[in-house]
């Protein structure tokens, strides 16, 4: 952080904010406080990696993108060892190009930062997504033994255990989260992904106050879908589709994904069919969910579902070899 106190304070804000408002609609932007830091410490990479991880999530369009990039590298001049500023590196350039180009940065990282937990937990979350759920699994396992973890860090993890149709394994690694915490959203979205894929409603989260933001909507729409509530169940879905215009070109697939789940859990195979090849369409290289999400099980046999899964693991493999130089299908992290 940096040493002024003032932009220490604002700093720790903006870092809330950005965890509260990750997926939209749920807290304060951090770009105001972390304006406000960087006129107090304007050469301090900690706030310039902030920046750019913050403008490259909330960008106003392809110029707010370059300037991200530019914070990004500035911050890494200045602490070639500083691992924020290689993980706002990858963000920004998933956010510019293709999870090639963010694998290509963490792979850099990793030579730089070889022991930092946070470019670990980043690796292992592209692993959780490209590779064997064997892979992952190590990987987070690596990362978890450190101790000192990030609660989205710990639901990535879990993401893995659902895959894996472990969910009493993912449930433990979100169960500790306090009612009101900065990470409620995120413990609240992964309790109702385990209660959608596996039609539990024991597990349910209490539904939102309020339908802002897609992870609220998310959790609206899994209630009413494991609640057998199928016409409240396609509101939210419909409400989820129109907040897309709003998200970050990468968070798309992730939307798409989500409204397959939902509509898989109500037995609507065809319009949930529609949502993956939307996904694809919006460059979804997420192979591991393609062929372990149990939400989407009775897709896998319908036409045209095997080559848009080829599509997704063609992707995958690229960006696996960006990252480990290894060989797709059977690899393991280093």
């Amino acid at each position: 952080p940096p040493a002024d106190d003032d932009a220490v304070d604002l700093y720790l804000r903006a870092r809330h904010a950005m965890r509260r408002d990750w997926y939209g609609g749920t807290g304060q932007s951090p770009l105001a406080l972390l304006d406000a830091a960087l006129a107090r410490a304007p050469s301090d990479p900690s706030l310039l990696a902030a920046m750019a991880t913050a403008r490259a999530r909330w960008p106003n369009g392809a110029e707010d993108l370059r300037t991200a990039r530019a914070l990004a590298q500035r911050a890494l001049t200045l602490a070639p060892r500083l691992a924020e500023a290689w993980e706002a590196l990858a963000v920004v350039a998933g956010h510019l190009g293709t999870g090639v180009e963010a694998a290509r940065v963490l792979r850099d990282a990793r030579g730089h930062v070889p022991r930092s937990a946070l470019i670990g937990a980043r690796t292992a979350r592209l692993l959780g997504e490209v590779s064997t759920l064997e892979a992952a699994h190590a990987a987070f396992a690596t990362v978890l033994s450190g101790g000192e973890t990030t609660f989205d860090t710990r639901c990535y993890a879990a993401r893995v255990y659902l895959l894996g149709r472990q969910p009493a394994g993912a449930l433990a690694l979100v169960s500790d989260c306090p009612e009101g915490a900065e990470d409620e959203p995120l413990a609240h979205g992964m309790r109702a992904r385990t209660a959608l894929w596996f039609s539990n409603k024991a597990v349910l989260p209490p539904a939102p106050k309020s339908r802002r933001g897609l992870a609220a909507l998310f959790v609206h729409a899994a209630i009413a879908a494991v609640n057998g509530d199928r016409e409240q169940a396609l509101e939210v879905e419909k409400a989820m589709v129109a907040a897309l215009p709003d998200l970050p070109f990468p968070v798309r697939p992730f939307l798409w994904q989500l409204c397959a789940e939902v509509l898989g859990t109500l037995g609507l195979a065809d319009l949930a069919m529609d949502r993956v090849r939307s996904a694809v369409d919006a460059d979804l290289a997420d192979r591991a969910w393609f062929d372990h999400c149990a939400a989407i099980d009775g897709l896998r046999q319908l036409p045209g579902f095997a080559a848009l899964r080829a599509t997704v693991a063609a992707r995958a493999d690229a960006i696996l070899e960006a990252l480990e130089g290894g060989s797709p299908e059977g690899s393991h992290p280093g």
